[in-house]
């Protein structure tokens, strides 16, 4: 699976300029107004479509993560995207984390706190999120207002350097599951090839979707095409 391209109305240089601002949030100040709703909206219709998902955006929500069981104890959680797609395709995982990222990447250039989570949500509480013989929910998305204002990290210093270099150094600060960073580049050509590392059930299974991420940064970082590969 091929990345080359970010569509309208993503705008490519305003998630590049978000990733060293993305951080994993879990307490927010307060929820999504509606003028983030709506645009949000505007953004996950998009995602699903370039990446034949199923995601949505859920609002005034409060009880999907308000349970102790939720890693990092999550505070003041009331939106979320559902990251989910047909059930038994083979690349999901890949596409969800790529386009999944997009939102996260474009709601952060909006001034909003994001956090991935695999796993620690209450399913029965996420609104249509159930999986069905149809349908997998492959991750949730918390979103809101940042208690704290965003801290900026340095990815890349100098925007001569090398294009694999930008590309990897901000796949380097993508998030991924237990910060595992499960996945490698390899330069072929003008094309740069992700490859995620063996699914283990100890990391949760998200190595692919973790992939799907860094790539979305390398591509936004290098402006050079990424494929995501689990053979080469």
């Amino acid at each position: 699976m091929v990345f080359n391209a970010i569509p309208s109305p993503f705008v490519a240089a305003e998630l590049a300029r978000a990733i060293p601002l993305r951080h994993s949030v879990r307490r927010f100040a307060a929820g999504i107004d509606a003028d983030h709703a709506a645009a949000l909206r505007r953004l996950v219709s998009a995602a699903n479509s370039a990446g034949g998902l199923n995601m949505r955006l859920v609002t005034d929500e409060p009880t999907a993560f308000s349970w102790l069981g939720s890693y990092g104890f999550f505070r003041g959680v009331t939106g979320y995207v559902v990251v989910a797609g047909p059930n038994g395709d083979a690349d999901l995982d890949i596409r969800a984390g790529f386009w999944g990222e997009a939102v996260v990447l474009a709601a952060v250039a909006m001034g909003l706190a994001t956090c991935w989570v695999g796993a620690t949500y209450r399913h029965s509480a996420v609104k249509g999120g159930a999986d069905t013989v149809d349908e997998r929910v492959v991750a949730c998305i918390a979103l809101g207002m940042p208690s704290a204002a965003q801290s900026e990290r340095t990815v890349v210093a100098n925007d001569a350097a090398d294009w694999f270099q930008r590309g990897v150094e901000a796949a380097s600060i993508a998030p991924s599951a237990y910060a595992r960073r499960g996945w490698s580049f390899e330069r072929h050509g003008n094309e740069a090839v992700c490859i995620p590392a063996r699914r283990r059930r100890l990391f949760g299974g998200f190595e692919q979707v973790d992939a799907g991420i860094a790539a979305l940064h390398f591509l936004l970082a290098s402006n050079h095409p990424v494929r995501v590969s689990l053979h080469i």
